[in-house]
Order: C-alpha cells, then sequence, then structure tokens
C-alpha cells in the first residue's frame, strides 16, 4: 500500500495518462452520437470534460509536488500537454482545436484556484505533527 507522501504522485501520473490516451483514442463519431445525440449535449459533455480533467489534473499535481518549484513545473508541464494533444489529435481522426486549449488552460485556472490554499507537502508534512 502506498505513503500519503507517495499517494498523489502516483495517482497523478496514473490519471496523466489515462487522460492522454483518452485524448488520443480515436472516437467513432456514430458511437458518440448514439450516446449523446449530435446536437449540443455531445458538445456541452465534452468540453465539460475537457475543463473538469485539467481541473482534476491540477489539483492532484498540487497535492503530489512536495515543494512550490515542482508546482510550477507540473503547471507548465499541463499547457504543454493541453497544447499537445491538440496538436497530436490532428494525426489520430479527432481534430486539434485552440478553443480546446482554451478550455484545458481554464480547467488549469480553476484547478489553480480550488487548489491555491493546500500547502507543499512539507508544509503539510509538519502541520501533521
Amino acid at each position: 500500500m502506498p505513503t500519503r507522501s507517495s499517494f498523489f504522485p502516483i495517482a497523478f501520473a496514473i490519471f496523466f495518462v489515462l487522460w492522454t490516451i483518452a485524448l488520443l483514442v480515436p472516437i467513432p463519431q456514430k458511437s458518440a452520437n448514439d450516446v449523446f445525440g449530435s446536437g449540443s449535449v455531445k458538445f456541452v459533455f465534452a468540453k465539460t470534460l475537457h475543463v473538469s480533467a485539467y481541473a482534476f489534473l491540477t489539483v492532484l499535481g498540487g497535492l503530489a509536488a512536495s515543494t512550490s518549484r515542482q508546482r510550477w513545473r507540473l503547471i507548465a508541464l499541463m499547457s504543454f500537454h493541453a497544447f499537445a494533444t491538440e496538436y497530436l489529435q490532428l494525426f489520430v481522426e479527432r481534430g486539434g482545436s485552440f478553443r480546446d486549449v482554451g478550455l484545458d488552460h481554464l480547467g488549469i485556472v480553476i484547478g489553480l484556484l480550488i487548489g491555491r490554499k493546500l500547502p507543499p507537502e512539507e508544509a503539510r508534512n509538519h502541520e501533521a505533527t
């Protein structure tokens, strides 16, 4: 069983990899239309998922970071990830979108706002003693 200090980095890495895979797997339009319909429900679901996933990853990354410097590196990684996955989607029949990059960054900002009161790990460990 992982310790508390190793849980968040492991959880971040797993979710990061799974989210990357989800963004780069082609989605058959027929299947998506069967589940959500071809209208605004599918659009709203997809865009809400983008924002929510990046917000969650940002909070999880903040909990995984042991220093403020690591937090900022993770934010830079998240920003790069947003651009890179949208670019790579051009090659997997999904289509990249600057709008999605913007929504991804909105999720990062929301995650920062949610997690702004979370201290780095060393402070959390100090408070626990």
